[in-house]
């Protein structure tokens, strides 16, 4: 048994304590003139203070039956062989401190060892085969390593924890909640980070949507932007594929934010889908070249949208917006409106053609209801209901895939919803 303290206050701290009630005891007994065992009680018990404050602890070594497991996540992405580790890269520098013969007996005499290589990927191997390869890998998934390890040996009772070496940067943004699974499964997380800054290159893609809605045969403006790192006051070549093959190749110039725009006027196609890419071509020291493409799905959505509108109770809100409906070419509009318990009236209206009726046009049966794309309930709309309602909505939107609105109530702000 081995004993340790963890005093909650300094050392120092202590030890001016106990000086002081000592000194206050001999103060005492030099005044009484009397009781030396008395002083000598009084100094016990001062000791078995500072015992209790210095909060000593018993450790007892935990018995192991084999040697605890550790893991080696060697880096093996291509900025590893950035030569800034004295006159070596930073991937050899790493190997020449793992491949030591003392280092390496060390950590054999007290762990099993097993090493792991990683880029974009995570693979299992050994000091010997890592000596004979090079770093090329076109990323560095951090997060991906750590997490691999961290899922496999949370349930293990004999093990050591993870020793990451890397240069540090990590091209994705999931590092954080790795590290967090590592935490929360008691998987001790070591780092040994070699090198120094270098300026970080890289191109990406982004677009507003993955998907584009459009009607058949109407021009629509694709667009993506282009952000670079460390390319300053340089063009660079895009492309913009559809199904697979180039249609345009743009040249953009990003501002000085580093930000660029590029877009593209297409047709939308008579019916289905058409892919377009935006891709630009990898840069030399590009530090993730994964990011350098994007997909827009256009679809098409007929050439007409068949729009219900259903309120009970009519309000100045869903006027303007049927009134707004009604003079889109591309709505056909059914407005269903309850004014009481017995009276029904609505409105059909198409470009050239509208009618008003006094009856419920309220679709009961789901074939009445999939003669809709878009179904809007407005206040009250709860007063069409029957016994089935609620379950042909829901095959509405799930198996026909459907758009169900609601606009009912008051406004509010977005904290009041979430309240």
């Amino acid at each position: 048994m081995n004993l340790a303290y963890f005093p909650p206050w300094s050392a120092r701290l202590i030890a001016g304590l106990a000086l002081g009630l000592l000194l206050l005891a001999v103060v005492r007994w030099w005044r009484e003139r009397r009781g030396g065992w008395l002083l000598g009680l009084r100094a016990l018990l001062i000791g078995v203070l500072v015992f209790v404050m210095l909060n000593p602890q018993s450790l007892l070594p935990r018995e192991r039956k084999e040697k605890p497991k550790l893991a080696i996540l060697v880096d093996t992405s291509a900025s590893m062989a950035t030569r800034d580790v004295g006159t070596d890269s930073r991937f050899a520098a790493a190997l020449r401190t793992l491949t030591n013969t003392a280092t390496l007996e060390a950590l054999n005499r007290e762990f099993a060892l097993e090493v792991r290589s990683f880029d974009r990927e995570v693979h299992p191997t050994d000091l010997v085969q890592l000596l004979t390869n090079a770093p090329t890998g076109d990323a560095s998934d951090l997060g991906k390593a750590v997490m691999s390890v961290a899922s496999e040996w949370g349930a293990l009772k004999s093990q050591a924890g993870i020793l990451l070496v890397s240069d540090g940067r990590a091209t994705t943004g999931d590092t954080l909640e790795a590290a967090q699974l590592a935490l929360a499964r008691s998987v001790p997380l070591w780092t040994w980070t070699l090198g120094g800054s270098v300026p970080r290159h890289d191109l990406w893609i982004e677009t507003a949507s993955a998907e584009a809605l459009a009607f058949s045969g109407a021009e629509v403006e694709l667009g993506a932007t282009l952000h670079q790192v460390g390319y300053p006051q340089r063009s660079f070549s895009v492309e913009i594929l559809r199904d697979g093959q180039v249609v345009a190749t743009k040249e953009v110039l990003p501002d000085a934010g580093g930000v660029g725009r590029v877009s593209l006027k297409v047709t939308a196609p008579a019916a289905g889908e058409q892919r377009y890419v935006f891709r630009t071509p990898p840069q030399p020291e590009e530090a993730d070249t994964a990011n350098n493409e994007r997909a827009v799905f256009l679809r098409s959505v007929g050439e007409k949208v068949r729009v219900l509108v259903a309120e009970g109770q009519p309000h100045w809100d869903s006027k303007f917006l049927v009134q707004s409906l009604k003079r889109d070419p591309n709505v056909n509009l059914t407005a269903v409106y309850r004014l009481n318990a017995t009276r029904n009236v609505a409105v059909v209206s198409a470009i050239g053609n509208e009618a008003r009726v006094e009856q419920d046009l309220f679709p009961r049966t789901q074939q009445e209801m999939d003669n809709y794309d878009v179904i809007l309930l407005g206040r009250g709309a709860e007063g069409f209901f029957d016994a089935h309602t609620e379950s042909l909505l829901s095959e509405f939107v799930a198996r026909r895939g459907g758009s169900l609105v609601f606009a009912r109530g008051k406004p509010c702000r977005r904290e009041q919803l979430d309240r």
